[in-house]
């Protein structure tokens, strides 16, 4: 799986690099088709004290997405992969029953 990560208006450590990467390590278990992932960590510029993260992923033909915000960027990213998970699970599920 290729993962990007990027950030905007917010440094993304090493620590945090490695945190992400094995967070999404984890969503392997859940389906082994992702192709890629990207993922964005902001910071909200009018609203200083707000941080988004989003998750998009490749899986054959679909993209999958989910945004989450908090005051934490490491929160934000946790909400949005909880999201994300939710909806591997169902395209997993959906791609069962057509078959």
């Amino acid at each position: 799986m290729a993962l990007k990560i990027t950030g905007h208006h917010i440094e993304v450590t090493e620590q945090m690099k490695n945190y992400i990467e094995k967070e999404l390590s984890r969503l392997d278990r859940f389906f082994d088709g992702i192709i890629d992932t990207e993922v964005i960590l902001r910071q909200d510029t009018k609203h200083n004290h707000l941080k988004e993260a989003e998750i998009m992923i490749n899986v054959y033909e679909h993209k999958l997405t989910a945004k989450a915000t908090d005051s934490d960027i490491l929160k934000a990213f946790d909400k949005s992969i909880a999201k994300v998970e939710k909806q591997l699970i169902k395209f997993k599920d959906k791609l069962k029953s057509h078959r």
